[in-house]
């Protein structure tokens, strides 16, 4: 699946669980090569087959580090959570 069908789809699956308005609209992705920011964007189509390998590989490398902070940030949230239990004073 390329990133431009991926990013379509994550759209209209934070439309469908209201995490953004149902009018909102997907901006359109900028045309030819063109810059933002410095990077070029070119769309999946235009990348070689290298590239392609290339780019799917970062994108799983970053999904396991937000699935590895996801986790972690969860344990913090569950230890501070025991710990108010743990020091409430009885009245």
């Amino acid at each position: 699946m390329s990133w431009n069908e991926r990013r379509q789809q994550i759209f209209a699956n934070q439309k469908k669980l209201g995490v953004i308005p149902e009018d909102t609209k997907l901006t359109a992705w900028p045309e030819g090569q063109e810059e933002y920011n410095g990077a070029k964007l070119a769309k999946w189509d235009t990348l070689t087959a290298d590239e392609k390998k290339l780019f799917a590989r970062q994108a799983e490398v970053f999904a396991a580090y937000v699935a590895s902070n996801d986790h972690e940030i969860g344990r913090v949230i569950d230890k501070v959570e025991d710990s108010r239990v743990t020091f409430r004073r009885s009245p």
